[in-house]
């Protein structure tokens, strides 16, 4: 089961290449219009028919670490609404917030079937490497701050920002309280959104 809300149009989604690489489309179900996981009756299942790698991904550096998803059965239902994309080469000002939802883990275990969301603040990729002690490739976007962040089984999730993806969660800090920035692959950096375009039209 594959939980999403990266649908960019009727027919595709998209997710990370990193969490795709080893896997085959019959083995994906996607889970759309679902804010309580605790039933699969709760949204509309589709099953993946076919999966579009960016050419240029890498595995170790999570460079244009991006995957299309195409699917069987049209994403068309309740509560099911194509996420708008960023435009090509959109700037993300350091300290400007966006938005992430996921089923990741929380303080709250009796709450976890339940759709979270968070706030937070984009950070300099200077910084984010810093905070890393690696370097974040230039296909990427960082956000967080201390307190706040991302955890285990919201990557892949979608990064908004006025009610555009920009990004797409690829890792977090280990303790999920923030203490490095969480990373994201950029939608708007031009070799990640002209690689969609070209794959769905979108």
């Amino acid at each position: 089961m594959l939980f999403m809300r990266k649908i960019i149009s009727e027919t595709y989604a998209l997710s990370l290449a990193s969490c795709l690489e080893f896997k085959y489309p019959e083995q994906i179900t996607l889970l759309a219009g679902a804010t309580d996981i605790s039933s699969e009756s709760n949204g509309l299942l589709a099953k993946a028919s076919k999966f579009i790698f960016h050419p240029d991904f890498d595995f170790e550096t999570n460079a244009f670490d991006i995957v299309v998803i195409e699917v069987r059965t049209p994403f068309i239902g309740k509560n099911i609404n194509p996420v708008k994309l960023s435009t090509q080469g959109m700037p993300m000002y350091e300290g400007l917030h966006a938005e992430i939802a996921g089923w990741g883990n929380n303080q709250d275990p009796s709450s976890e079937n339940i759709l979270h969301k968070v706030s937070l603040p984009i950070v300099d990729l200077e910084k984010c490497s810093e905070a890393w002690n690696r370097q974040i490739p230039e296909t990427a976007i960082c956000a967080g701050q201390v307190g706040y962040d991302t955890c285990s089984s919201d990557n892949g999730g979608a990064l908004v920002y006025c009610g555009l993806q920009i990004g797409i969660n690829i890792k977090n800090s280990e303790s999920c309280d923030g203490a490095k920035p969480a990373v994201f692959t950029n939608i708007s950096h031009p070799g990640i959104r002209s690689f969609i375009r070209q794959q769905t039209g979108v």
